[in-house]
C-alpha cells in the first residue's frame, strides 16, 4: 500500500491510468495524477503491477510543472511520450528517456480556437492508437469555467 506525502496533504486528483505496454517487462500499470498539498500542486505518477501493491513518484523537470499529464501506452521511437499542459493553456508532446523526469521541451499540438475552449485546454486520458494514429480525447474551458469534451489526431 502506497503512503501518502506532504505533496498530496489535500487530495489527488485527475488519474489517468492505463496499461503500458514494454516488451522487456511484464505489463505495468501507470497513473498520472496531480497532488494537492494545500498551497501548491504537483504531477505525480502512480505504479503498479498488481493492484495490491501501490508506487507513488513524483515527476521532476520543467514540463512536469502543472496539472493534466497523460502517458502513451507505449514507447514511441524508444522514448517516453506524455501529453502535457505545462503553460496551462495548450496541450504538447513531451519526450523523455527517462519516466519521472520531463524536460519543458515540448511540441505544441494545439491551443485554444473555439468558444468553449477560450481559457484552456486539456486532455481526458491517455492517447488512444488506432489504425490511423494517435487519438487524444480533450476538453475546454470556455468562459465561466465551463468545462466541454473535444478531441484531436495529432498523428
Amino acid at each position: 500500500m502506497a503512503r501518502g506525502t506532504a505533496a498530496q496533504r489535500n487530495g489527488l486528483e485527475d488519474l489517468r491510468l492505463l496499461r503500458f505496454e514494454d516488451d522487456s517487462q511484464p505489463w505495468t500499470y501507470y497513473g498520472t495524477y496531480t497532488a494537492y498539498s494545500g498551497m501548491n500542486i504537483t504531477s505525480e505518477l502512480l505504479v503498479t503491477r498488481d493492484f495490491h501493491r501501490f508506487e507513488m513518484h513524483p515527476l521532476s523537470g520543467p514540463a512536469a510543472g502543472n496539472k493534466g499529464m497523460a502517458l502513451f501506452p507505449r514507447r514511441i521511437d524508444g522514448a517516453y511520450a506524455m501529453i502535457g499542459r505545462q503553460d496551462n493553456e495548450n496541450l504538447f508532446l513531451l519526450r523523455s528517456d527517462d519516466l519521472f523526469h520531463w524536460r519543458g521541451d515540448g511540441t505544441r499540438l494545439a491551443g485554444p480556437v473555439y468558444p468553449w475552449e477560450l481559457v484552456q485546454i486539456g486532455n481526458c486520458g491517455a492517447p488512444i492508437e488506432t489504425d490511423q494514429g494517435w487519438l487524444v480525447l480533450t476538453h475546454g474551458v470556455g468562459a465561466m469555467r465551463k468545462y466541454a469534451p473535444g478531441c484531436d489526431a495529432p498523428g
